[in-house]
This record gives structure tokens, sequence and C-alpha cells, in this order.
């Protein structure tokens, strides 16, 4: 076969460049299609919105009774793109706890998470309180992770009325002698803007702890907070403290006509009349010096009424030493015990029958002695 000569092969047309220039604008082509197919059919891939909290409901709650609970209920959505958290921060009102109505029914809101577009139902209950017929304004605060309200006040209005109102409106019992009773009264003024009450079945709840009798003294229409009122008479409030000691009840609920009306805020607690402090003893003592055997009690009144004191039947071997005879708010009472006794009670618990005089009640306040075994003698030192 004959080679082609240098001047033939020059005189070829060069055609490969042109071939490849095509080819890559084909795939050029089909790049371009396949990158807007791919805009058109693939989701976003832009970052979801922050969660965006939104408060629905009307939390206008009117012209309210004084000392009424209202149920209040509002919704919070999250109209953004990320998962919204809710935590119950503080109140601006006389409020208990903020609940969440869940599936499996309230619960009091510590925690709760809205997805994006969807709501949760929030609730509290309110007691209503403030000068009549002056609007009132008050919050329920929310903590949220909503970038644009990390703090989601919950406004709460109202305007409240009275058929009538009380002054004072808490009642200061103070300190108490348990089984005892305790008065106190309180103005009563009927709004002019009310009906009035019914006062000859007017009674106290709850009734094992009050008893009150109104009286009639009307005097002259007057102002009283916002409102036109005239004091209409005076309501005597009776305590009958528990027999043991403890807080008293913090509410007086005034009826009449078998309905509410009117609540009266409690402050005091039921208390002994005389107190042992400590009440039980331990003898021998120890101490750096050896075993004491003596103890010494403080009987005290929290009431601060006068009382003596006296000791019961003996108790063989046992020596009762009141400081103070005579009648005063407080006695140091002085047991002591012989070494003999304390040896031979050891183990054992014995009760000192002591008695306080009140007036002319006599009132027991035993006080107890536990003996305790004496420690080993230490034993001298080795040469």
């Amino acid at each position: 076969m004959a080679t082609p000569s240098a001047d033939a092969i020059r005189a070829r047309p060069r055609r490969r460049w042109h071939r490849w220039a095509a080819v890559g604008a084909a795939l050029l082509a089909v790049a371009g299609v396949t990158a807007a197919v791919a805009e058109r059919l693939l989701p976003s891939q832009a970052p979801p919105s922050a969660p965006k909290a939104i408060v629905r409901g009307s939390l206008d709650l009117g012209r309210s009774e004084v000392s009424t609970h209202h149920d209040v209920r509002f919704e919070v959505a999250n109209a953004g793109g990320r998962p919204l958290t809710l935590r119950a921060a503080a109140t601006g009102c006389a409020c208990q706890a903020v609940y969440a109505e869940t599936p499996g029914g309230r619960r009091t809101l510590a925690e709760v998470t809205v997805p994006p577009g969807e709501a949760v139902t929030l609730g509290f209950t309110l007691t209503v309180s403030g000068a009549l017929h002056l609007p009132q304004r008050a919050g329920m605060r929310l903590v949220t992770n909503d970038p644009d309200q990390p703090e989601l006040t919950v406004p709460i209005t109202f305007t409240p009325v009275a058929r009538l109102a009380c002054v004072p409106q808490t009642l200061a019992f103070g300190d108490v002698p348990v089984g005892t009773g305790a008065t106190a009264t309180v103005e009563v003024f009927a709004d002019a803007h009310e009906p009035g009450a019914d006062w000859a079945t007017v009674a106290a709840e709850p009734a094992d702890r009050f008893a009150v009798r109104f009286t009639p003294d009307p005097r002259p229409a007057g102002e009283l907070g916002n409102t036109l009122a005239t004091r209409v008479g005076i309501i005597e409030v009776t305590l009958h403290a528990p027999d043991a000691p403890g807080p008293l009840p913090v509410t007086l609920v005034l009826t009449a006509g078998g309905k509410e009306v009117y609540r009266l805020g409690v402050v005091g607690r039921a208390v002994a009349e005389v107190e042992a402090s400590p009440e039980v003893v331990v003898l021998p003592r120890r101490s750096g010096d050896g075993p004491i055997y003596s103890a010494q009690v403080l009987l005290h009144s929290p009431a601060g009424r006068s009382f003596a004191v006296a000791a019961g039947v003996p108790v063989d071997r046992i020596e009762v030493a009141i400081d103070t005879p005579g009648p005063d708010v407080r006695h140091v009472v002085t047991v002591r015990c012989t070494p003999e006794a304390a040896r031979s009670r050891a183990g054992q618990t014995v009760t000192i029958d002591l008695t306080a005089t009140v007036g002319e009640r006599t009132i027991p306040v035993p006080v107890r002695v536990l003996f305790a075994p004496e420690p080993p003698a230490p034993e001298p030192p080795k040469e």
C-alpha cells in the first residue's frame, strides 16, 4: 500500500475539533434542561421559618362579681415553621396555675410543644378582685422560643362589681388557743348599682368553724372605692378554733339565700394554750465532764396567756422543780434524777405529769423522760 505524501496529508480537511465542539454543546443543553426540571420537581431546601406564637380568644370578662371564679381558656397557635415551646412564667392577677388541655385531661403546664400549623388550649382560674366599677387589666405571662416574643403576655380585662362590700376584707385572728373562740367584726356596704342581699338568711362557710350574726346599722351613702355605697350594718364573725394546732381556714364564705355573696380572707392559726419545749428529755446527758442527771423544760403560752404550773404524782427518785410558782407566760421546769435511778431505768420512758392552769381551766402538759444507758467508764491509760 502506498504511503501518502506529506503534501497530501496537509491537504486533508481538519474536522475533528468541530465534532467535539458539537458534542460539548449537546451536553450543556442536556445539563440545562436537567437543572430546570429538578428546580420544578424537587422541594426547596431553604430552612423552615422560626416558631411564631399567636393568641386566639377574647379574654375580656366584662362586669364580674367580686370574689367569683372564672375558668378562662385561650388558644396559642404556632404560625411558624418550627415547633413552638411554651412554659408558664408568672401571673399578674389572682390566678391559679396555668393548665393545658390534653387528650388525657387537664394537666398543670410545665412545658408544652406546639407543632407548626397546630394550636394548644390553655386555661387558668381567675378570682375577681379590685376596685368596684373600675376596669382592671391583668396578664398571664408565658415564656416561648418565639424569637419575636420570648415572653408572651396574655392580657385579661374585667370590671369588678359587687352586691355588697366588706371592710376589712381580711379577718386577722392571729394566734388562737385550740378549742377556744375568737370574734371579729366587719362593716357591710351595699352597692347602689347592684341589688341588695337577703340579710335575714346570712350564713358562713365552713359552718363548723365560723358563725355570723348581722346587726342592721344603716348609714348615709358615701364613696367606697369607685362606687356609691350605703352602709347597711355590721357582721360579727365568731371563730371556733380547731382542737389541734394548725392553720385556720384561709377563706370565710358569706352566703345569703343559699347563694354566695362575698368572700373574706382569714389569717391566723390555732395554737396550744401551753407548750413544752422539749417534750422529751434524755437522762443522763453526756458531757466532757461526765454524765449530767438533770434537764430543763420551757413551758410557754404561744397566745401570751399567764398560767401557773404544778407537778402531778411524784415519780420515785425523780425530782421536779418549778422556777416560778405563780402565774406567768413562761416557766422553766427542771427534772433531776439520781445515778441509781438512771441505771435502774435504762432504756425506759417515764412521763412527768405537769398541769397548767389558765384562768379556771386546767390543761395537762406531759413531759417524757427517756433514760439512756450510761456510757462505759473510760479505761485508764496504759503505762
